[in-house]
């Protein structure tokens, strides 16, 4: 299976004059603009110095008439476009650490370990084709990535569409395909961290195909079928640590149109986060350690093949001696496939067709007989 198909609905053009003009007044555009003439010179630059940072973070979901609250800790590590994200919080009185990492930029390995449980130590991980974490929404693990892991995904993506991780629908089989149109502007430094992200919904609503494999959209009704602000990431400052200008204080906000909404400026907040940094050290050496080291067998469920080979679904591996499954590996276990089970599994099922019907024929000249 190639790309995924996204299919459109009796689809709305987007008017992406009239929601730039908007951002125009309170001075966005022009600040983009010379954003991206400053942020020319890094281009081809490289994808950054290597760092490593702590911080803290906190957020409010709003769903219907409930507000839910949640705080914990992140860390970052990133060198030369490959990059670690963790996010430590408790949930249900159980700490728990979700943690995604990437060592070329292309492929997310992604796990939750839970610290102190009896029963379970973590839940099975993830490897999938895709440059960024998914499932965000209550880890805030998708905006720290965005804030001080994105440089190399930001460089890389010069039409501006990027995949807005941090909505519910996005996982590992779309978050390779699914983006949105955007406003980006960076500081042009080394490491080039954001500004601010603007990602803009093009007027349409959308589910995902699991038999068809498509992302399908739907035009929203007026006002909102124009299109308007799906999210927001902003930094509002930034610190000086050994020379390297880092966000300190950042602010996520998602929005939805409003049910009684005049215009697409009429939205809710359905979820805000803040992020704030408490230490970080530059790395110039080669690498910083960035793959987290398995002591104990962890089962990985596989993805890329599903999402490039054609598998039909995906391919379950374990962890061996610490070793993270290769691309390689899942191959070799789907090519596979057991076939010796397979016949076992068919001569079973026949023997057990064969014993029934045994049976009913002994039970029929019983009847007979009588």
């Amino acid at each position: 299976m190639g790309a995924i198909n996204i299919t459109y609905k009796k689809y709305m053009p987007f008017n992406a004059i009239c929601l730039m003009l908007q951002g125009a007044r309170n001075g966005f555009v022009l600040y983009w603009i010379v954003s991206m003439i400053s942020g020319a010179a890094m281009a081809g630059g490289g994808y950054g110095k290597g760092f490593a940072l702590q911080g803290s973070w906190r957020q409010n979901v709003i769903s219907g008439m409930t507000e839910i609250y949640t705080e914990g800790l992140f860390s970052v590590k990133y060198d030369g476009g490959a990059w670690q994200v963790a996010s430590r919080f408790k949930k249900n009185n159980v700490e728990m650490e979700v943690i995604a990492f990437s060592t070329n930029g292309t492929e997310v390995m992604q796990f939750t370990y839970m610290h102190g449980h009896t029963n379970i130590r973590s839940l099975p991980a993830r490897v999938f084709s895709a440059p960024l974490p998914v499932d965000g929404r209550g880890t805030c693990i998708d905006v720290i990535w965005y804030v001080y892991a994105s440089i190399k995904y930001l460089n890389e993506s010069t039409n501006n569409m990027l995949c807005p991780n941090y909505d519910i629908l996005v996982h590992p089989m779309i978050a390779l395909d699914y983006k949105l149109p955007c406003l980006v502007a960076r500081t042009g430094k080394d490491p080039d961290f954001v500004k601010e992200i603007i990602f803009i919904n093009s007027g349409h609503a959308v589910s995902y195909d699991q038999e068809r494999k498509e992302i399908i959209r739907y035009p929203l009704i007026y006002p909102y079928n124009a299109g308007y602000h799906d999210a927001k990431i902003s930094v509002l400052s930034y610190t000086n640590i050994g020379g390297v200008s880092y966000p300190f204080v950042s602010m996520f906000e998602h929005y939805k149109p409003s049910p009684t909404g005049k215009s697409t400026n009429d939205l809710r907040a359905v979820r805000t986060a803040m992020l704030t940094l408490h230490n970080a050290t530059t790395s110039s050496d080669a690498l910083i350690e960035l793959v987290p080291v398995v002591t104990n067998p962890l089962a990985v469920i596989d993805f890329r093949l599903l999402q490039s080979e054609g598998v039909k679904r995906p391919v379950a591996m374990v962890t061996v001696e610490g070793k993270w499954p290769s691309k390689e590996d899942s191959k070799q276990k789907a090519a596979k496939k057991n076939p010796e089970g397979f016949k076992a599994r068919v001569s079973f099922a026949y023997i057990a067709l064969l014993s029934i019907l045994i049976v009913n024929i002994m039970m029929l000249r019983y009847k007979w007989k009588k």
